[in-house]
């Protein structure tokens, strides 16, 4: 069934999808045409497309056929669902949307009010922070009206929770109109409960203080589409319709009552004008797929004349378009003698005059048994549509907001000074005003850096431990778009002190001699690459800050474990003194004291650095030399675990020492080799690196083939031999390489990294090679 479902599909995208809906193109100066060809398997060469009228008929006849029998094919074993028309839905549209003159270009969302929902243009109720930082009314997520972001397109997820802050912001600066929500909200779940006469009441109270509410007026076409009352819907539809020219809601909500009335023909094509508004509006979609599955199921014994007629009538009508924009250009406007239809707001007023008003089931009862039209009516009927909705007459307006003025601007609403506070804008980490504003999809905000800290240690929420497991593996934390914007807007002087302050922070941060990070693990070279993976969470906040300033450097250092002996030797003390104390207390506790003595003096380092820590003593358990570390690209994990790619600079002296939010730092000194310039003596140099550089060459050809490639793919090759061995502040790279290589305490290297003559250094690593060339092969 599965393979069979798969190969409907392609016959329906290639066979139907293809010849029905893709037989159009584009020219220069037409806007719609259709190809003629001669048979329904020969090609066409791209001639004049308008003087083939009968050709044109012949090939739709023939494609008409051929799709039908696939689609009866397909839908034989009622296994086709209305989702799996999507590529016809998007075929159709594409066709229905050409138009010979092009519409102007719809309103930008960043033209709006900042407080105004991008989905329905309405007043920002429950502001609800999505993936990409741009907000909206929970009313639009939660009817699902759409599956993209209306700012930036992206694909919208899970749904968040509203945001604590702007929810709480805009509570305080606009009650009137959240209290105007949360009735539009108590209206629709009446509605959705069908309790539609409390639903009625509630709408009309809401309508008497503000008449032009046109919100309001979409929840009673609700209501009274409930209600069975599709005159006063429709009647409230086309006023929704002319104030808020482009809402897309409007234009379905008008579709659905039709559908209801029983024109499904009529529904058909408001749905499709929704769609032309907003491509991405899913519940037009959804019924546009269902209409269609309807029309195309083996029930609908009409389907081939219906779609004959439709596709026959759109024929003179696309032919005519074309010629008129040939003949008069870009800017023409077509005017056609027949098949005008009535504004909106007019036939609403016909239909609930010619009812005979509120309560005239007969009138009702008539427009609900209106008779069917033939097939031939309808192809007339929709040709007379489609000449009247693109001569003038019912154009299709751009989406727009729905509370313009008259000369066409977005009004904003006025925010009142007097309730801005900037203490409404404080992270609660770190009780600063908001820097880079990012919200959690449980609706808390905070600062970037802040939630960084906080989910180096806990994937949680810090407020409300709320699992954030997948919103950390994103690794996006995108600006909370609205929030920042407001804080520029209302709070220009406090942000201006808040990027001071955090330039400052970050230029003491950028600083390579003073206060430099200390990454306390291994010995590291010049030169040399050495990996790291990074799960402590005071080495993950070190390294994003080295990131973050730019320096991409920290230092690598040695543990020294005899620097933790005065700590250890200040508790051993401590415990000897106190076990003396406790001679007079039984026998259970003097062994619990004696426990402890010996657990201290075995993890002696654990106990050095976490008194540092807990004590802000400065941490002095890391060697005196090291070298500086470059990270050329960290891989982040989901769980907040990082692989850090270093590669080793330059080395250094400690000269002090100190301790940074958990992680240590200290002052240093860079070292360089004393260069030679006698020139015997440089000679001398310059051979005693040839030998060296041979003997390691010979020792490594000589390794095992498992040890050679586990030093190529931790280290990579030896270094090429430099011409000039002192070009460099530390001296051939090769000469590191060894080190890093070599079987060697790490001890021995430690003082080979300190030492400031090359000399020296070759000889030590010569003696080195001897050694380990004279051991037995094995």
């Amino acid at each position: 069934m599965a393979f069979r479902n798969a190969a409907l599909t392609a016959i329906l995208r290639q066979k139907s999808l293809h010849g029905f809906c893709s037989m159009t193109a584009p020219v220069p100066n037409a806007g719609f045409f259709i190809a003629p060809v001669l048979a329904p398997d020969s090609e066409w060469d791209g001639g004049d497309a308008h003087h083939h009228p009968t050709l044109i008929l012949q090939r739709v006849d023939a494609l008409l056929k051929e799709t039908l029998d696939v689609f009866s094919m397909a839908f034989s074993d009622g296994s086709v669902r209305p989702e799996r028309l999507a590529a016809l839905v998007d075929c159709i549209l594409r066709n229905f949307s050409k138009k010979p003159v092009e519409a102007p270009a719809q309103e930008a969302v960043t033209d709006l009010d900042p407080f105004s929902c991008p989905g329905c243009r309405d007043f920002l109720g429950e502001p609800v922070t999505v993936a990409c930082g741009h907000s909206f009314c929970k009313r639009c997520l939660d009817q699902e009206l759409f599956s993209k972001c209306k700012a930036c397109g992206q694909k919208l997820s899970e749904e968040p929770k509203p945001n604590v802050i702007l929810n709480g912001v805009l509570r305080k600066w606009f009650p009137e109109d959240m209290e105007r929500y949360r009735c539009v909200r108590e209206v629709e779940d009446l509605t959705r409960r069908k309790r539609f006469r409390g639903a009625l009441t509630l709408v009309n109270k809401l309508l008497k203080s503000d008449p032009s509410d046109v919100v309001a007026l979409a929840c009673r076409a609700e209501v009274y589409e409930g209600l069975k009352q599709y005159p006063l819907a429709l009647e409230d539809v086309a006023v929704v319709a002319l104030r808020s020219a482009g809402w897309t809601q409007g234009y379905f909500q008008k579709a659905r009552i039709l559908q209801e009335m029983g024109q499904v023909d009529d529904s058909l094509q408001v749905f499709l004008h929704c769609l032309l508004l907003d491509a991405d509006f899913m519940p037009a979609r959804r019924k546009v797929a269902e209409i269609l599955c309807d029309r195309l199921s083996p029930s609908c014994c009409d389907m081939e004349a219906s779609l004959h007629q439709a596709t026959v009538s759109v024929l003179p009508y696309t032919r005519a378009k074309a010629l008129v924009r040939t003949a008069h250009g870009e800017a023409a406007v077509e005017q056609h003698a027949e098949g005008t239809e009535q504004p909106a707001l007019k036939r609403a007023q016909s239909m609930w005059a010619g009812s005979g008003g509120p309560g005239a089931p007969d009138g009702l009862k008539r427009v609900r048994s209106a008779p069917q039209l033939g097939d031939q009516d309808k192809g007339t009927q929709l040709k007379r549509k489609l000449l009247a909705s693109d001569s003038g007459h019912t154009p299709i307006p751009q989406e727009g907001n729905m509370h313009q003025n008259k000369e066409g601007s977005v009004p904003h609403r006025a925010v009142p000074v007097h309730l801005v506070e900037a203490s409404d804008f404080e992270c609660s980490l770190c009780m600063r005003l908001f820097y880079r504003p990012v919200s959690t999809p449980c609706g808390h905000t905070f600062c970037r850096s802040c939630l960084e800290r906080c989910l180096d240690h806990s994937p949680q929420c810090p407020l409300c431990k709320h699992s954030l497991k997948q919103y950390l593996a994103s690794r996006k934390y995108p600006l909370t778009q609205l929030l920042d914007d407001v804080i520029q807007k209302y709070l220009p002087v406090e942000k201006l002190d808040r990027q001071k302050l955090h330039a400052e922070e970050t230029q003491e941060l950028s600083d390579l001699t003073r206060s430099v990070p200390v990454f306390v693990c291994t010995v590291a070279y010049p030169t040399v690459p050495c990996p790291l993976h990074v799960f402590e969470p005071r080495y993950r906040l070190m390294v994003r800050r080295c990131m973050e300033t730019g320096t991409r450097q920290f230092a690598m250092c040695l543990n020294d474990a005899q620097k933790g002996l005065p700590v250890v030797l200040f508790l051993t003390v401590f415990l000897c003194l106190s076990l003396s104390i406790c001679q007079s207390l039984p026998l259970a506790v003097r062994l619990f004291v004696l426990i402890s003595l010996s657990v201290s003096l075995f993890v002696s380092d654990f106990l050095s650095v976490s008194l540092s820590l807990f004590l802000s003593l400065p941490s002095s358990s890391y060697v005196d030399y090291g070298c500086m570390l470059h990270i050329r690209s960290v891989h982040f994990l989901p769980d907040g675990r990082s692989v850090v790619d270093a590669v080793g600079r330059s080395r250094f002296r400690v000269l002090s020492r100190s301790m940074r939010d958990g992680y240590c730092i200290a002052d240093i000194k860079y070292l360089e080799d004393v260069k030679v310039q006698n020139g015997p003596e440089l000679s001398e140099l310059q051979v005693l690196h040839d030998q060296v550089y041979e003997q390691a060459q010979a020792w490594f050809q000589n390794l095992n083939n498992h040890f050679q490639r586990q030093i190529l793919q931790h280290f990579g090759p030896m270094p090429e031999r430099e011409p000039n061995i002192q070009a460099t502040a530390d001296g051939p790279a090769c000469c590191w390489w060894l080190l890093a290589v070599l079987p060697v305490d790490p001890r021995y290297q430690l003082s080979m990294l300190s030492l400031l003559s090359l000399r020296e250094r070759l000889l030590k690593i010569q003696h080195i090679l001897t050694y380990l060339q004279s051991m037995p092969g094995d």
